[in-house]
């Protein structure tokens, strides 16, 4: 009923923002603005561009208050930013997921760029990024492969920062204070300041954001109340150097750093308390963990971008650096119970209650890359793009498990470290051609390859979890692939273009430390999964006043790649083990029926499920053909509504408010009942005041206005059927924004 009552908040919220739109009030029609995208790696008007994607202007991100990539899901058409856990997205495009991993071979399925630049995670999850002084979001659904490579099996997010200005000093700050139901208060602070150093040659900008979240979880088997704090701190400089007509270099430097103390596992809304989950059907019960986890990180991103312009081609280079640090220490007391086997409850806290279950990580990454590119200039019959693609990519960990059960004579100190290199390299090509006046045919291949190795050394011997004896075990992998992107697009007038789509893209496999459990681990390698991708999409502008947007497509999922765990051990480890198909329908609609007033929304259907049986390497079934892929949902909604109207003394009224409803979905192939997310339904309101010139403004926000508690993923203890650890919506957040600008 509580559900049901939410649900009808959000409609009739969602229904009195849409209430100005009346036919008397379109005689003051304000036209869609011209949106030009570089997607395609060429400058094109967005409509022109014939596959499915959306395009956010900064003056919409200020306006919807987006700060963040988890932030930016609320706004995307066809794609999910779910966020998993301290510094962790994971991201969904059509059905195309990846499963949370901390696997050494993960990627996830959506490619992330800022500028030129790989936003590298180290694993299946994307890293969180501070969304201030930001040009424009561009969000491509469906494979990319051609252009953006083996990261962008379902799609791609292009994050546009605004460039430094070398004709104008300017400044602007903003300050958030907010607070969350029955939690603390959360601030952040960011700023921006541009210096030119010569006019129309040289300038610099410098942006630094610092947020801490609110926080409401409480830990009663600790006596503490708000316990999932969060601190992160972006920084960015960036050089903008223009020597002539023909030359332009762009240098930018990121770091960032984030703290966050035990993430948002609940065991019910506000609520982390393992024991309380209770008993299972076998008898076995979780314990009260000894301590919270941690959760610490920092990263440096580097960039070197030069374009020179040759007159019919412009030759571009984009070097990257990124270097990535996480220390993590989680408490697995709570699963001890299950892996010594011991019950009932009350000797399971005898034995345990002294000891300590601590898994101690730390993850580094290491990546250096390179694109160079070749651009044909300007809109002539016959447009390319042809470059090469060179990556280094180093991952490490170290993994330290202490175990001290004092009851049981116990004392396991064990260390062992992973490492996997990938050298690989990709020589792409796309070109458009004009066939007529209205018929546009666009052909693309990328050929790639990639040699991995993959080396897993015992430092100190586990007689608890592992059988392996001190010393290296290593293994090798080599593979190629080629994507290809082919489109025929029809484009009668400026107001319509319909396009046919056939794309390819696919996820790089590699080698398994298969040494940690030989008996089990079966695959020693495993597949690049593919996808093979239909679609079919018409744009339209009509009038003046509206944008109508549909897509029907089709996914083919091929070597699915699963991460899977072995039972006597449970060391993790990737095999291709089901194919899958997700298929389904998008209508986006843009509606401007008055001076200042906009509405968005986007409707998306997608029936994305396993389509073999999935089995373990000794064929023990996980889940049944049929059973759907994790974080889709079949039916979703996204709205919002962007008004802003003048007002006397030179001010502006802005108001937003954002509504999304996504029915039931699951965190686990397995599709099993502790998995089930159940449906969402979020609204978020933001409105204000600002000077004409955007000198300065004064905003209040609410996000989650009708405090629900949907659930965004589920993670389940090993081997309980208890109970299981939701990650809840946030709960209702008022806050207040202040922005002066100069």
């Amino acid at each position: 009923m509580r559900n049901c009552n939410e649900f009808r908040i959000t409609v009739i919220a969602a229904a009195i923002a849409a209430l100005p739109m009346t036919s008397q009030a379109q005689q003051n029609i304000d036209a869609p603005e011209k949106i030009t995208v570089t997607a395609t790696k060429r400058e094109a008007v967005l409509t022109d561009v014939s596959l499915g994607i959306s395009s956010l202007s900064e003056k919409t991100l200020e306006a919807r208050g987006i700060t963040s990539l988890e932030d930016l899901g609320a706004n995307a058409p066809g794609m999910n930013i779910i966020k998993a856990g301290p510094g962790e997205n994971l991201l969904v495009s059509r059905g195309i997921s990846t499963t949370q991993s901390l696997s050494l071979q993960s990627g996830p399925a959506v490619g992330v760029y800022v500028d030129e630049m790989p936003l590298a995670g180290i694993t299946s999850g994307v890293p969180d990024f501070g969304m201030w002084d930001v040009a424009r979001v561009e969000m491509l659904r469906g494979p990319q492969g051609t252009l953006y490579g083996e990261g962008a099996m379902a799609g791609t997010i292009r994050i546009i920062t605004a460039a430094p200005d070398s004709k104008k000093l300017s400044s602007k700050v903003q300050l958030t204070g907010s607070s969350v139901a029955d939690g603390s208060a959360g601030q952040s602070l960011r700023g921006m300041l541009n210096v030119p150093i010569s006019e129309g040659v040289a300038a610099v900008r410098a942006t630094v954001s610092y947020n801490k979240d609110p926080s409401w979880i409480d830990a009663p088997d600790f006596g503490r109340k708000d316990v999932n704090t969060s601190k992160q701190t972006d920084a960015r400089l960036a050089l903008g150097l223009t020597p002539n007509s023909k030359l332009k270099i762009d240098a930018s430097l990121w770091h960032q750093n984030s703290d966050a103390v035990h993430g948002n596992n609940q065991t019910s809304p506000g609520v982390f308390s393992p024991p309380a989950l209770g008993v299972d059907s076998a008898g076995f019960s979780l314990l009260a963990n000894h301590q919270l986890n941690t959760d610490s990180r920092n990263g440096n991103m580097a960039n070197l971008t030069v374009k020179y312009d040759f007159g019919a081609y412009t030759l571009v280079s984009a070097t990257s650096n990124a270097k990535q640090n996480i220390d993590t220490v989680q408490d697995a007391i709570d699963t001890a119970p299950y892996v010594f086997r011991v019950k009932p409850a009350a000797t399971a806290h005898f034995l345990f209650d002294a000891g300590t279950g601590l898994t101690t990580r730390n993850r580094t990454l290491d990546m250096n890359s390179e694109e160079l590119r070749l651009v044909s200039n300007g809109d002539q019959r016959f447009n390319w793009t042809v470059g090469g693609y060179f990556k280094k990519l180093d991952r490490h960990v170290n993994n330290n498990w202490l175990i001290i059960v004092p009851k049981l004579g116990i004392n396991d100190n064990s260390l062992s470290t992973s490492d996997t290199s990938s050298d690989s390299k990709a020589l792409f090509g796309e070109g458009d051609w004009k066939a007529t006046d209205t018929v546009t045919l666009t052909a693309g291949l990328r050929n790639y390859s990639d040699d991995r190795k993959a080396t897993f050394t015992v430092n100190r011997p586990s007689d608890l979890l592992s059988p392996l004896p001190a010393g290296v075990y290593a293994t090798t992998s080599s593979e190629k692939q080629t994507t290809y992107n082919a489109i025929a697009s029809w484009k009668p007038s400026d107001k319509l273009n319909v396009f046919a789509r056939a794309a390819s893209g696919f996820r790089a496999g590699g080698p398994n430390a298969w040494v940690q459990d030989p008996v089990e681990i079966l695959v020693r390698e495993f597949k690049a999964e593919k996808i093979q991708s239909l679609e079919l999409g018409v744009k339209s502008n009509p009038t003046p006043w509206l944008v109508a947007n549909a897509y029907v497509f089709n996914n083919d999922w091929k070597d699915k790649q699963i991460q899977l765990a072995t039972v006597t051990w449970g060391f993790d480890y990737t095999a291709n083990a089901a194919t899958a198909r997700a298929k389904g329908v998008e209508f986006e609609f843009q509606v401007y029926p008055a001076q200042g007033l906009s509405l968005n929304a986007a409707v998306t259907y997608t029936d994305a499920t396993i389509t073999s049986d999935l089995r373990t390497s000794t064929g023990k079934l996980i889940a049944a053909s049929g059973s759907r892929l994790p974080y889709v949902a079949p039916w979703e909604l996204k709205a919002s509504a962007d008004y802003r109207w003048s007002m006397n003394g030179g001010r502006n009224g802005v108001a937003n408010l954002t509504y999304i409803h996504r029915n039931s979905n699951f965190s686990d192939i397995t599709n099993a009942k502790w998995s089930d997310n159940g449906s969402l339904n979020q609204v978020n309101l933001r409105a204000g005041v600002e000077s004409n010139k955007k000198s300065w403004g004064v905003f209040g926000f609410v996000k989650n206005l009708s405090n629900s508690q949907s659930v965004t993923t589920v993670q389940h203890p090993i081997g309980n059927n208890a109970g299981s650890y939701p990650n809840y919506l946030q709960p209702r957040t008022i806050g207040i924004e202040l922005q002066a600008a100069y």
